[in-house]
């Protein structure tokens, strides 16, 4: 299973939740964003993402490549602390993945019985987290508190690779640079901390988190702007920009995010239910990988879109 596809598969529920940042209605003009979840209610979450893919090894022909992956969660609040501290179970319900480079591909959907027992090391490994769920603590401000779970999902990927040699260097790929400590970061990067006071038509707020996975270090910056207060929702955009830490220079393989790469989309939540929203994000990441004397150029392009909606109870 490819380092792209793992962060994909193990990163769903943390989308899941920059979508799912809420609000309450301060004033006619203002808006106090906070989430407001409440025990017992549950939510549908769909994540979508198309990738365009180019590699340039030095020295090498160019590889072009198409990644579409899609991935359907159920979120559930198991409950809320006095203090708005929310514990949600988020579970795998349904993965595809459609790929193609270099006249190979891969059509595979979890859902479809003529495509769900497609062999393939990528397929396995988001196979493997079909019913497999994450229980996530979220403070109000959609601030990530902690992760459960998440040993018993990356038990379950290695579980879909057979014993040896591959399986082994799978383990210690997750372990150096996707373990449970590196993937709550992760996810309190993809998150949307909310701002502390109430904002309303053209007030912005800006996060700023460094992510350290041991391969790639990425420092990010994300501008928030409220664009429109509506009766039943709010509309914001988002820019982000990425760029690189300090890696260990004692790394085999280096990564490097250089720093035109950017993100750009829009957020749109709703009022009347606030745990149901809609995002579009599309983004730029330019990376320089090396190991040893071989250096390979990637660009992805891509754009990734979320939708939650409540569910009947």
């Amino acid at each position: 299973m490819s380092r792209r596809l793992i962060a994909f598969a193990l990163a769903g529920a943390a989308v899941a939740l920059f979508g799912a940042s809420c609000l309450w209605a301060a004033d006619a003009n203002k808006v106090l964003l906070r989430t407001a979840y409440k025990t017992g209610n549950r939510y549908s979450a769909r994540m979508v993402q198309h990738n365009d893919i180019t590699q340039r090894p030095e020295g090498a022909p160019v590889v072009e490549a198409t990644q579409d992956t899609s991935m359907d969660l159920a979120m559930e609040v198991m409950s809320v602390a006095a203090d708005g501290t929310a514990e949600l179970r988020i579970s795998y319900e349904r993965v595809t993945l459609k790929a193609a480079s270099q006249g190979n591909a891969i059509d595979y959907d979890s859902a479809d019985p003529a495509k769900k027992d497609v062999q393939a090391p990528a397929v396995n490994g988001l196979r493997a987290l079909l019913g497999k769920s994450l229980t996530v603590s979220i403070s109000p401000r959609g601030e990530i508190k902690g992760v459960k779970g998440y040993d018993k999902i990356v038990e379950a990927i290695l579980d879909q690779i057979p014993a040896g040699a591959e399986r082994e260097a799978t383990r210690k790929q997750i372990e150096s640079t996707m373990d449970e400590k590196h993937f709550t970061q992760m996810m309190q990067g993809t998150g949307m901390l909310l701002p502390e006071q109430s904002v309303g038509v053209g007030d912005t707020w800006v996060r700023e988190q460094k992510i350290e996975t041991g391969i790639i270090n990425i420092d990010s910056r994300m501008d928030y702007k409220v664009e429109k207060v509506n009766p039943d929702s709010i509309e914001l955009s988002v820019q982000g920009k990425l760029s690189s830490l300090p890696s260990d220079p004692a790394a085999e393989l280096k990564v490097t995010v250089e720093p035109d790469s950017v993100q750009a989309g829009t957020v749109r939540v709703s009022r009347l239910d606030p745990a149901v929203s809609t995002s579009e994000i599309t983004q730029t990441l330019n990376i320089t990988m090396s190991a040893g004397l071989r250096v390979v150029r990637q660009a992805v392009v891509g754009k990734v879109t979320m939708t939650i909606a409540r569910q009947p109870k």
